[in-house]
């Protein structure tokens, strides 16, 4: 609490963000490409960390978590991996499938598991079935994660976007679903709980205001509320340098950013 009301001094006081290379899931990162939670800030991201949540029950208790998608900067394509296999340094406490939808939403490469691992899944730069799909030019995509069950859809119906042959597969977009349509729904997923995705290749994606933390496009008291919550609990957010301490230089480069406002 000490430093908290230190920050609060400081912010009445006075008027390069680097959250890498790790981002952790802010509250609830969405199912769909309108709610995907984009990973923003400066140089490489190794690694996305989060949970879902699994049932809500009653309605007023929110909706279901079984699926999170974050928007991420593929920048190295020949690079590209993302992964939740214990070998490569990713874990997932269900078992757990991975996504990858292109910037138009449309399907592009999916997994439901790498074998040796129960519960972990592994994407590469291409499919290994016939659709040749795969991660040609660096730019902007969609990455999700879901639970055993849950698999995106569609198209009308919708239906499901792709379609697996074998245990391992990285399948392109050959579901009825798949073909050229937007993503719309999932079917429902069985597990939750917490997951690592070790990713390479990928890099953080530069806000145009680092100093918005809550995304609405306004700087306000309510962002830098939330960075004194992430600073108080030494939340990787908060390390506004990038050098792994949470100290006074945090501080100053934030309100650095804060002050030079939005474009």
């Amino acid at each position: 609490m000490k430093r908290v009301a230190f920050l609060m001094s400081m912010v009445f006081a006075s008027w390069s963000a680097s959250a890498g290379p790790e981002w952790p899931e802010v509250g609830d990162a969405g199912s769909l490409p309108g709610s995907a939670q984009p990973t923003e800030g400066m140089g490489a991201l190794t690694k996305i960390t989060g949970r879902l949540e699994g049932p809500q029950g009653l309605p007023s208790l929110g909706e279901d978590d079984f699926q999170d998608m974050y928007l991420i900067n593929i920048v190295n394509p020949n690079q590209f991996r993302a992964s939740t296999v214990i070998d490569d340094g990713g874990i997932a406490a269900f078992n757990s499938h991975l996504w990858l939808i292109k910037a138009d939403e449309r399907a592009l490469l999916g997994t439901l598991g790498f074998p040796p691992d129960p519960n972990g899944a592994r994407l590469l730069r291409f499919s290994t079935d016939e659709t040749g799909a795969g991660v040609k030019e660096p730019g902007l995509y969609y990455l999700a994660i879901s639970s055993v069950g849950s698999i995106p859809l569609g198209g009308i119906g919708p239906g499901p976007m792709f379609n697996f042959g074998f245990p391992g597969e990285i399948s392109g977009p050959d579901g009825v679903g798949g073909m050229m349509n937007p993503i719309v729904d999932w079917t429902d997923g069985v597990q939750f709980g917490v997951y690592e995705i070790v990713l390479n290749g990928v890099a953080l994606i530069e806000p145009d205001c680092p100093a918005d933390l809550t995304g609405n496009g306004v700087l306000d008291f309510f962002d830098v509320q939330l960075f004194l919550s992430f600073f108080a609990n030494d939340d990787v957010i908060a390390d506004w340098n990038g050098d792994g301490l949470f100290d006074f230089f945090d501080v100053l480069l934030y309100l650095n950013d804060f002050a030079a406002g939005c474009p």
